[in-house]
This record gives structure tokens, sequence and C-alpha cells, in this order.
């Protein structure tokens, strides 16, 4: 044997110290290896999913990776007076490397620690608007509202934002403080029209669908204040006149909850032109061109 380590010190001009760490290293990664199928024949036969078995065999190859290149950076350093110099070059050198995913891992601390928004409420991250179905350690899981279809509803999508992007950008929750939203729906009438009596037909529909929201708001502008400061004090549906180039535009104002926001506009123009349409003076406009002709006559030379 004396004679082998002599031949590979004479080869590689390595010392007997190198050779004895080359060894051992070869042994650390051979015992890894061995570690790492045991552990993963372990645990595996206990879950049949293939998500929770991906989890799995990635801890645990991580794991071992890990540990075992913290042995080996301690094996061929200079003693351990070293390790600590080792050791911070490596913790440098992981958080350069893995900056977004540490950064993802703090900002989750901050949304579950600060309770930011649940699982459950509509946020929107930047231009992305979802519903929170599930508040992963490095992402948020969202089913995704908007893009190509109209007033707030779902595509069907599944989105995944990083938890670092709550940092860098607007972010916005739907259901934080105050639980509804108000919502604008307008209609022009023309100039002839009786404009107000179509204003009082309005409001009427929006006191009769308003129902029990306006209550409901009130408590939670109650809870909401307790928070933060909101002076929203009144929450009454109201209609807004303006005049515009082709007729008067008529807003409609009213709280409605997000999620309902399609359906409760549907309802009141489906009441808005049922009830139009029995008041003949009232007619809904459109852009139109009049044009005014003047006749000229020519009185004939006299004779």
């Amino acid at each position: 044997m004396n004679e082998f380590f002599e031949q590979i010190k004479n080869i590689f001009s390595f010392d007997h110290q190198t050779l004895a760490r080359i060894g051992l290293t070869l042994v650390i990664l051979i015992i890894a290896l061995a570690l790492r199928s045991v552990l993963l024949a372990i645990f595996l036969k206990r879950f049949d999913k293939p998500k929770a078995r991906f989890i799995i065999r990635r801890v645990i190859s991580s794991g071992v990776f890990i540990v075992s290149l913290l042995i080996l950076i301690a094996l061929w350093s200079e003693g351990l007076s070293g390790l600590p110099t080792y050791l911070g070059l490596l913790s440098a050198g992981l958080a350069i490397a893995l900056k977004d995913p540490i950064a993802n891992f703090i900002a989750w601390l901050y949304i579950i620690t600060t309770r930011l928004f649940a699982v459950g409420d509509r946020i929107q991250i930047g231009n992305d608007v979802g519903d929170v179905i599930d508040i992963q350690v490095f992402r948020i899981v969202a089913l995704e509202v908007g893009s190509w279809v109209e007033a707030d509803q779902t595509t069907g999508r599944i989105i995944y934002i990083p938890n670092a992007r709550v940092f860098t950008e607007t972010f916005r929750n739907y259901h934080a403080g105050f639980s509804f939203v108000w919502h604008e729906i307008g209609v022009t009438i023309t100039f002839e029209s009786n404009w107000q009596k179509a204003k009082n037909l309005i409001q009427d529909i929006l006191n009769r669908l308003k129902g029990n929201t306006v209550n409901e708001a009130e408590k939670s502008i109650q809870e909401a204040s307790k928070q933060f400061y909101i002076n929203q004090r009144n929450f009454s549906p109201v209609v807004y006149t303006k005049l515009k180039e082709h007729g008067i535009l008529l807003t409609m104002r009213y709280l409605c909850e997000p999620r309902r926001r399609r359906q409760s506009e549907n309802d009141v123009v489906e009441e808005v032109l049922r009830t139009f349409a029995q008041n003949p003076d009232i007619a809904i406009a459109y852009p139109t061109r009049k044009i005014f002709t003047q006749s000229v006559s020519h009185d004939s030379p006299s004779s």
C-alpha cells in the first residue's frame, strides 16, 4: 500500500496528506450517494401523490448535497481555523446565486406575519389580477381574473406570482379593510328626453336593487376604520348628470361586491332598459349628425 501511495505521489507530486484527503473525499461521496438512496427508499414509500414525492426527492437531495459540501469544505480547509472563512465565502456566493429565492422567502414571511392577504382574497400585483388559491414559500398561486374576460371574471388559468413582487410593484387587495367596490354605469339619453324623469327612475332602480349592501358596507367600514383612516360615510347609490356632445349622460354609482360586479351591472342595465321602454318621453342617445339646409330664393328680373 505504501508503494502504491509512493507511486501516486511521484506521478502527481501529491503528499500523503493530500492523498488522504482525496481518499476521504471519495469515501464521503460514496456515503452521500448511498445515504440519499436509502432515505429516498424509506420516505417515498409513504407518499403516492406525484407532487409530494417530488418535494421529498428535492428536499433529500438538497439536504444531502449541502451536508456533504460542508464536510468537504471542512476537510479541505487548512484546519478548523479556516472553516469560518470558507463558510463566509460560501454564504456570500449562495446569497448572490439565490438572490431571487431568498427575496421570495422573505416576502413570504412578510405576507404571513402582516396578513397582507389571505387565501380567497382577490388581489392585483402590477398588471396581474387573481383570486388567491394558495400562498407558497416562493410564489403566490392565483386564479387569473380579467385578461380577455371583461368585468373581473376568471379566465380559468392559473397564474404563479413570485412573492417578492409585493415589494417592487403596486399591490392592491380587493377585500382588505373594505369588502366592497364602487361601480359606475353610464347611460346617455337624448337632449329631447325628460332627463329629470329618467334620473329619478334610475335612482329608484338603484335603491330597489341595492338590497342590504349599504348596511353591510357600513359595518365593513366600521371594522376597517379600526385599522385604516377611511373618511367615507355615504354609501347610498347616486346618479350624476353630465352634458355630452350627443346627449345627457346619467352616471350610476353604487356599491357592489368585487366578484358580483358583472352580474350587478347586468341586473341594473336590464332594469333600466325595461323602464325606459315603458316611457316614450325617454330615449337612449347615440352619435348622430344633423344637417340644416337653407333654401335660397332667386327673384326673377323685372321686365
